[in-house]
This record gives structure tokens, C-alpha cells and sequence, in this order.
């Protein structure tokens, strides 16, 4: 699985959002006018998008935030500016994490 096996959805507030289940984990990336994404604007694909906000979270009951356990970011439950090759290179992590 890579960023373009993705599945996006417009969402009401504008933007894409993608919440995929991966092994033991949730990846949800995001993109719009809100999220931490570029540019910050709604756009009519997600394939405009240069950078997206991300999150993930354990697929369990505790649903805890482990974001910053696969990515640089300091903060527990997102990450933003995310580039597609390391969006791809995190999503090979949570496969090889199972």
C-alpha cells in the first residue's frame, strides 16, 4: 500500500479526508482550508494538494493517538505539512508495525 491506494472524500466543510484502517493502526490525512495541509484552500482533487495533515490512532478500544510515535511531530495527535513520500514511507512503517 502507498499514498495513491488512498482513498479520499470530499468532506461538508470542504477539503479531503482519508481515514484508512492499517494493521494494528488508523491513518487518517487530511487536506483543505482548515488542516494543516498546502495549500490551505479547497481545492477540486486531492492530487493538488503538496502537504496534508495526518493523524493516527491505535485500531483498538483505547483508540490512542500514536502520531508522533511514526512521525518528527512533538505533538500527540497530528502532524502537519506532511509530503506524500514520507505520508508513503509512514504507511510502510504501520504495515511492517502489525
Amino acid at each position: 500500500m502507498e499514498f495513491k491506494d488512498l482513498k479520499f472524500e470530499e468532506r461538508s466543510q470542504g477539503g479531503w479526508g482519508s481515514t484508512t484502517v492499517i494493521g494494528n493502526h488508523v491513518l487518517s490525512v487530511q487536506c483543505g482550508l482548515f488542516p494543516y495541509s498546502s495549500p490551505r484552500e479547497c481545492l477540486s482533487s486531492p492530487k493538488k494538494y503538496e502537504s496534508f495533515e495526518i493523524g493516527i490512532w491505535k485500531n483498538d478500544s483505547s483508540k490512542e493517538w500514536v502520531t508522533k510515535q511514526f512521525t518528527d511531530t512533538a505533538d500527540p495527535m497530528v502532524a502537519g505539512w506532511v509530503k506524500i513520500e514520507e505520508i508513503s514511507n509512514i504507511i510502510t512503517k504501520l504495515l511492517n508495525d502489525e
